[in-house]
């Protein structure tokens, strides 16, 4: 690689859908750097450009999976853009490929300024699950939150991610509610969960009568992760609920992490 040295191997590969699936990455110099549920690291592969004619280095950014315990290898929950230059190019790789891994971590979207006697409401479209799964698999069962809500947005049923995961949890977990809703399911399909975009999931009674979770500032915080048209829909449905954006100067209860 021209501009950063290959220092990671591709060590297995899960297919959720022909654009969907799980990467488990094993840096050379394990275990990888200590980190966060919610922070994000890069991966990054030379790929042939078109438009230039030549190969370049790429990279993005993604949100481990994995619970920062398993830092052996790190488990990334991509999909495959049409035309993406590095999503491709990852999906091309088969286990033993070479690839490159950002040796540090960043961001702040964590559960750090959310109190433990809060109820908490993640909300994700698309792979943003994957930040969440990491809180999950970290602080479940570990009274972290007082209630949990994970609101996963998709367009096929297919592609819920972590769904035989996330369907145990909810089972065997009171404090904590899996509502995934499929926005595109065929009327002939066999879906019998919700199919309506996330700001119609958000009727304040109706989502207590369904998750336990009051929709109050007071007592909630809700984690944003997805797409920018969701975050900015959301937002504005939390925002009429009186719901503020947090930020270190301003402290809010709605958090906010596009990831696209």
């Amino acid at each position: 690689m021209s501009e950063q040295a290959a220092n990671a191997t591709l060590v297995e590969r899960r297919d959720v859908t022909d654009a969907l699936a799980y990467f488990f990455v094993a840096p050379d110099r394990a275990p990888f750097a200590s980190f966060e549920p919610g922070q994000f690291t890069n991966l990054g592969l030379e790929v042939f450009d078109r438009s230039v004619g030549e190969r370049r280095f790429v990279r993005r950014a993604y949100s481990p999976g994995s619970a920062p315990t398993q830092r052996e290898r790190l488990e990334f929950y991509v999909r495959r853009v049409q035309g993406g230059r590095l999503t491709e190019a990852l999906f091309e790789l088969r286990p033993g490929a070479r690839l490159w891994l950002d040796p540090a971590v960043y961001g702040r979207f964590t559960l750090e300024p959310v109190p433990a006697d809060r109820d908490v409401v993640f909300v994700a479209s698309g792979t943003g699950v994957a930040p969440y799964v990491s809180m999950l698999r970290s602080y479940a069962g570990r009274k972290r939150w007082r209630r949990a809500v994970l609101v996963e947005s998709v367009r096929e049923e297919r592609e819920l991610g972590y769904r035989a995961e996330l369907e145990a949890l909810a089972a065997r977990d009171p404090s904590f509610v899996w509502l995934p809703t499929v926005t595109r399911a065929p009327e002939a399909s066999t879906w019998a969960g919700s199919r309506v975009r996330i700001p119609a999931l958000l009727e304040p009674d109706a989502f207590a009568r369904r998750t336990g979770v009051a929709l109050d500032p007071r007592t909630t915080h809700v984690l944003l992760c997805g797409n920018p048209s969701m975050l900015a829909d959301v937002s504005a449905r939390l925002g009429e609920l009186g719901f503020a954006p947090h930020s270190r100067r301003a402290p809010g209860q709605v958090h906010t992490e596009r990831y696209w």
